[in-house]
């Protein structure tokens, strides 16, 4: 999708091991790979992978359906209550909005001679003038109220996180602490001992590739003893008394949840001594940050 859409002009992709080189084709090269097969019988080894070929046509037929479904849930309600006729200007600002599949899709509720599309020809990749478009609306946005130009009233809902958190129990099963596009998720939990106060999270994307990792820090001078209901009045809707009941002597419990409308999560450990319960220090960690995320705004690119 990326080679189609940040390149005007290409309409076939090429898949393979081999250099291509044809005209309106961009050419993708093919992980290494090597397949034993059995043929009139004896091994053979395949190394190069052939060509395969995709072309813009095939891929729109499996755009057009999702992009219309997107369409429709963001402009659908508007246009059935008429509410579109109280904007004077709704502007779509996602990089995908720039391919014409999104035009065709928004005709079915506004006109089309009020659609204003301006796509720049050659490499996409290089323009920023979306980017810069959410800069410059949170700028006027500023600037609006801090002067009195504008009464704005902002309608949020929580948002569906696109990735999972996951950490390694002593046994090495991996478990699932924070779900992709879930929302209202509730907290997951992680076990450890007093001697091994240090856990390792892994961040994972939509199709499930690591993309980061945390690493949570704590010592015994973090801790300090606290009843439940002191717990229960820092984290009552994340933290719940039967999962601290749970906990058994010299057990350190890590209670992980996300935070969606800070784009990050946190981690809170307790442990069980003597009958008691030690509350650890809070830690808090963005989804997104410099370490595998480009920044473009940093004042360095």
């Amino acid at each position: 999708k990326k080679e189609f859409y940040n390149r005007i002009g290409t309409i076939r992709i090429a898949l393979s091991s081999l250099p291509v080189k044809e005209s309106a084709t961009t050419w993708i090269p093919a992980d290494k790979w090597k397949i034993s097969v059995e043929k009139e019988g004896h091994l053979e080894t395949v190394k190069e992978f052939p060509p395969l070929y995709l072309t813009i046509y095939e891929l729109e037929l499996l755009l057009k359906g999702d992009i219309y479904h997107i369409i429709r849930r963001f402009m659908g309600e508007l246009y059935e209550r008429g509410g579109i006729e109280e904007y004077s200007i709704i502007k779509l600002t996602g990089q995908s909005c720039k391919i014409d599949l999104f035009r065709e899709a928004l005709k079915e509720f506004v006109p089309g001679r009020t659609i204003q599309f301006k796509r720049k020809r050659g490499d996409q990749t290089k323009d920023y003038g979306l980017k810069m478009t959410c800069v410059d609306g949170a700028l006027q946005y500023l600037r609006d109220k801090k002067y009195g130009f504008a009464h704005i009233t902002i309608h949020t809902q929580e948002p569906a996180l696109p990735y999972d958190v996951t950490a390694f129990t002593h046994s090495g099963e991996e478990v699932t602490l924070i779900y992709r596009l879930k929302r209202g998720g509730g907290c997951g939990m992680i076990s450890r001992n007093m001697e091994d106060l240090m856990l390792k999270l892994h961040l994972k994307d939509m199709d499930g590739r690591e993309r980061y990792q945390y690493t949570c820090h704590s010592s015994l001078s973090d801790f300090e003893e606290r009843k439940y209901e002191e717990i229960e009045a820092l984290y009552g809707e994340k933290i719940l008394q039967a999962d601290t009941d749970d906990i058994v002597d010299r057990e350190v419990k890590f209670f992980v949840w996300a935070k969606p409308k800070s784009w990050a999560f946190c981690t809170v450990p307790i442990y069980r001594k003597n009958e008691r319960l030690y509350l650890g220090r809070e830690e808090e960690f963005y989804f997104e940050n410099e370490g595998w995320v480009q920044n473009f705004f940093d004042g360095l690119k």
